[in-house]
């Protein structure tokens, strides 16, 4: 399921299955009806809550099998093998045994018990979309790689199946430059003629240049045959600037920006020095993770951007920049790893010499540590910076904070992590978010320098930023104190400025309100 390029509707739907059910609730079986899913493992009933689209996807064969009414839009649908291993074990007396989930109906948002305490104790996947069941809900969900635009306009039959009454076709199904990795863009381009330099000069001017289709008309040295199919056959989309915002202290800017569906998404420019510019990018709108102290968790997933939309907050900040970007990092709105192949595109998009020629090593990739995703980050052996979000050592303190610790402890984690650093060769980079009076005393320090054990990381101290007061950042003596346990580790350690605080762009304050 992990092979790379070019894929499919079915490959990228599994994709979003696999991380957003299967990575959450193990490998084992699930049912799905509607935005919600009971997992039953062993006594222990979990729930969680899923976009309206997953529907087609993660609808399995069990649910036929149980004592319950299949809705009629979904029911024939095949789940893909990878999935569901053990689809066809016997069941007793006729519905789902101790480790199949059950349909259900779904709660109203808001009702019976807190849904972030609910989010917490189901191990941390938050999905709260608009409209659940109306008209706007498939707009709300994740989109990622749907109908790749490289294949619907070159005779690619789509693979994607019945969705339901309330279905409807993606917005976009022409040839999207930007949102293809060079090599695919050549296949799309390739298919309509192009030689792999005028795919080249194509690319670049659809990226680099953010031109649009229009403007590939009076492109040089590229046949005017090509030129005409590559006008006919894809479109240029971008996203609105609603409104930015200027921290008058350090100079940090927030964007806010609308998306094709009417979805936003907010990214910020950080100076540096007077040189250049960082521009810290969202990867969906909305966040499953539920991080306590990050107001994106409280938001709740909405959907995955797509690699243009990620690449365009880039271009739509450097168009009106008055130094160059020559940094980009994936730590605004939403959990990277959980949009893993659009992060990863966006990211080569990025770096490519033809397209915004950002270096490699200038992209920082962060995560809040799913293991899965690390992995196979590691294992495909990406140039691009890695950070992981800790910010206790302590398994009890971090999963209060941050639930997705419920899924894949710091055991697991610190694996990941060390492997991934082995791998590299370099010191793995961990955040640490101080939290006055919560993780930041000597026995704080103890369980981190036993964690890390004698893995090479660097730890990179970072304020809490919670505009509802109720986190607080430690005051400089007990920041100093800290530093001073962590001693201990035989590492370095660094503070993060995390700037634009008077306009809520730092670290933990998006949530797309402008």
């Amino acid at each position: 399921m992990f092979e790379q390029g070019a894929a499919g509707p079915v490959d990228d739907l599994e994709d979003e299955a696999e991380t957003l059910l299967s990575a959450v609730v193990g490998v084992g079986n699930f049912a799905v009806a509607g935005l919600r899913v009971e997992v039953a493992e062993e006594a222990d009933v979990r729930e969680f809550r899923l976009p309206v689209e997953l529907l087609h996807v993660a609808q399995v064969r069990a649910i036929h099998r149980q004592d319950e009414v299949v809705p009629q839009e979904v029911s024939g649908l095949e789940l893909p093998r990878p999935l569901m291993p053990d689809v066809d074990a016997p069941l007793e007396g006729g519905r789902a045994g101790a480790r199949i989930g059950r349909l259900t109906d779904v709660p109203a948002p808001g009702s019976g018990r807190g849904d972030r305490e609910a989010v917490r104790e189901s191990g941390g996947l938050n999905v709260v979309p608009e409209d659940p069941l109306g008209e706007r809900a498939p707009a709300d969900v994740p989109q990622a790689d749907e109908e790749d635009a490289h294949r619907s306009f070159h005779g690619g039959k789509s693979s994607r199946r019945h969705q339901g009454r309330h279905a409807k076709k993606p917005a976009m199904s022409r040839l999207i430059l930007k949102d293809l990795p060079w090599p695919r863009a050549f296949e799309a381009l390739a298919a309509l003629g192009a030689t792999e330099r005028e795919a080249r000069r194509i690319w670049s001017a659809a990226v680099r240049r953010r031109a649009r289709v229009e403007e590939l008309a009076d492109l040089e040295q590229v046949r005017r045959v090509v030129l005409n199919a590559v006008q006919a056959a894809s479109e240029a989309p971008r996203i609105e600037v609603v409104r930015r915002r200027t921290d008058p202290t350090d100079g940090f800017t927030k964007y806010l920006f609308a998306l094709e569906d009417g979805q936003r998404v907010e990214a910020v420019r950080i100076p540096i020095f007077d040189t250049h510019y960082v521009v810290c990018v969202s990867s969906q709108v909305g966040c499953a993770l539920a991080c306590d102290f990050c107001a994106t968790g409280r938001m709740g997933f909405r959907r995955n951007l797509r690699p243009w939309e990620i690449v365009e907050q880039v271009l739509a900040v450097r168009d009106e920049a008055d130094r160059p970007v020559r940094g980009v990092v994936f730590m605004g709105m939403g959990e990277p790893m959980l949009n893993y192949r659009n992060v990863i595109a966006a990211a080569q998009i990025l770096s490519h010499p033809a397209g915004v020629a950002i270096d490699a090593k200038a992209i920082t990739i962060s995560t809040a540590g799913w293991v899965p995703m690390i992995r196979r980050y590691t294992a495909e052996g990406h140039n691009f910076r890695l950070a992981v979000s800790l910010t206790s050592a302590i398994p009890e303190k971090r999963a209060i904070v941050m639930p997705v610790e419920k899924r894949w402890p710091l055991s697991e984690l610190m694996a990941a992590v060390r492997e991934h650093a082995l791998a590299r060769r370099t010191r793995a980079m961990l955040a640490y978010v101080m939290v006055k009076g919560f993780n930041t005393g000597y026995e704080d320090a103890v369980a981190l320098e036993e964690l890390v054990g004698d893995t090479p990381v660097k730890i990179d101290l970072i304020d809490v930023n919670d505009a509802t007061g109720r986190y607080q950042p430690p005051d400089r003596e007990e920041l100093e104190r800290f530093r001073d346990h962590l001693q201990i580790l035989g590492c370095p350690v660094v503070r993060r400025y995390s700037g634009g605080k008077s306009v809520e762009a730092a670290c933990g304050m998006l949530a797309n309100v402008g």
